[in-house]
């Protein structure tokens, strides 16, 4: 469960304008020192809708002057973020109801527009697929069920998490025979976000009447892709502070600004407390850290499915070769980094029993890391030895291991556990073809089946 700690009297939502961000930084950021690392808002849909708050952005306003003041906010923003440091833009299209028939403004594209002239650079349009919106829908047009999100950047050196995102909790039947054919990283995001939209009642105060809440589901998305813990980040149409206290939960530090004191009262006294107090646990830093163990699964798949492929494809391209007996695939520990980083290589050393004479073992050797060397092996992301060693060299290499017997072609699913001396009596497989058996120090017991969020 989450803790409701003090308020800070700095990182909060103020009651302020957004056209004055300076009088709500205070003193803090500074040019050489930018504050800000990411924000994240939905500004007012021009004059579609009224906050009830004088002097409010948008309502009362021409078209034309409220895209002025958005250009303004967004300015004065990127003046005070980090050079690795992002906007995210939540917004929707809406209708110029002085024409007739009504025509579609879009709202979305001409608040890009106006970030992109203040300095920042539009770097991808995400659909935000939600139950409801407004309006509903109307003559001429269908219902509308998504609004858009922008991401846009202040420079090329811009924070983007993607790996915090991906999904490994869905995979193909075979996953486990053909681990080579998924990024141990999980399937990279679409562009369409399924997430709804907070109904009233939602919370277990009512007072809570923004017109256009943000789910903290979305926030809680954005944070993980474009900020770190410690972070700052900001909104300028706070609302009820869904942003703020969103970032405050996942250890960033969070402040808004709010022109109506009725919902910065509401973010104090409801929605603080709740987000603070119900989610505890995230779903995305719950499914991140169940993920590291589906990853490492999947490399030790590649691990002890590496020798067994290269011994296949040596058999195609050499078939009158000398043949090895047996194979041991050594798994160094896997690094965090290997996990983080798609690039990164697993460290396998494969080692393959021949009792010939030394120049078939080197002729061995140079024609399996020749096979190494080219497809399908190099999709594996393995990297590491490939020896061919006598029986003598085989027991003295592999007698401080606890090791795993994979017969019959199945590395997915270890046989049993095998002491080193009994490697040197086990027979090739006749049951699934020629397969020669590998041993490995690492214990798998998987099957075939699909994997479900």
């Amino acid at each position: 469960m989450g803790e409701v700690r003090e308020l800070d009297p700095y990182y909060r939502v103020h009651v302020g304008d957004a056209r004055d961000i300076a009088a709500t930084l205070g003193p803090l950021p500074t040019k050489d020192r930018p504050l800000i690392t990411c924000t994240i808002t939905s500004p007012p849909y021009a004059d579609l809708i009224d906050y009830k708050a004088s002097g409010q952005v948008g309502w009362g306003q021409s078209y034309e002057e409220y895209l002025a003041d958005c250009h303004h906010i967004f300015r004065d923003i990127y003046s005070n973020t980090a050079d690795d440091g992002s906007l995210w833009l939540i917004a929707d299209t809406i209708y110029d109801q002085s024409k007739k028939p009504s025509a579609v403004r879009p709202l979305p594209f001409d608040l890009a527009r106006e970030a992109s002239r203040a300095g920042w650079t539009l770097r991808d349009v995400i659909v935000w697929q939600k139950d409801k919106t407004r309006p509903w829908s109307g003559r001429g047009r269908l219902r509308n069920i998504f609004e858009y999100v922008l991401f846009l950047v202040k420079s090329d050196k811009y924070k983007y998490h993607l790996h915090r995102l991906r999904e490994t909790t869905e995979l193909a039947k075979w996953w486990v025979q053909y681990p080579e054919r998924y990024n141990p990283q999980g399937k990279t995001p679409t562009n369409v976000w399924e997430i709804p939209i907070p109904t009233q009642g939602t919370w277990a105060n009512s007072a809570v009447q923004h017109a256009c809440p943000l789910p903290a589901d979305l926030v809680e998305r954005i944070l993980f892709l474009s900020t770190d813990p410690g972070d700052v980040v900001f909104d300028p149409f706070a609302g009820s502070g869904t942003v703020v206290v969103e970032a405050e939960r996942l250890a960033r530090r969070g402040i808004g600004v709010e022109l109506n004191p009725k919902y910065v009262d509401a973010y104090r006294t409801i929605v603080r407390p709740e987000v603070l107090l119900k989610r505890g646990v995230d779903q995305l830093s719950e499914r991140l850290a169940a993920s590291d163990e589906m990853q490492k699964t999947i490399l030790r798949l590649r691990a002890v499915k590496y020798p067994k492929t290269m011994f296949k494809q040596y058999v195609k391209r050499f078939p009158s070769g000398p043949k090895p007996r047996l194979a041991v695939s050594l798994l160094r520990d896997v690094n965090p980094v290997v996990l983080r980083n798609p690039h990164q290589l697993i460290d396998v050393s494969s080692i393959f029993l021949h009792d010939g004479p030394v120049s078939e073992r080197d002729e061995l050797q140079r024609a399996l890391k020749e096979v190494a060397s080219q497809k399908p092996l190099t999709g594996f992301g393995v990297d590491g030895e490939i020896l061919v060693v006598c029986s003598e060299e085989l027991l003295s290499l592999v007698e401080c291991f606890e090791l795993f017997l994979y017969e019959h072609g199945r590395t997915w699913s270890a046989t049993r556990p095998i002491l080193a001396p009994e490697l040197l009596s086990v027979p090739i497989s006749t049951k699934r073809g020629a397969y020669i058996p590998i041993a490995a120090n690492v214990a798998l017991d998987e099957r075939p089946h699909r994997l479900y969020a």
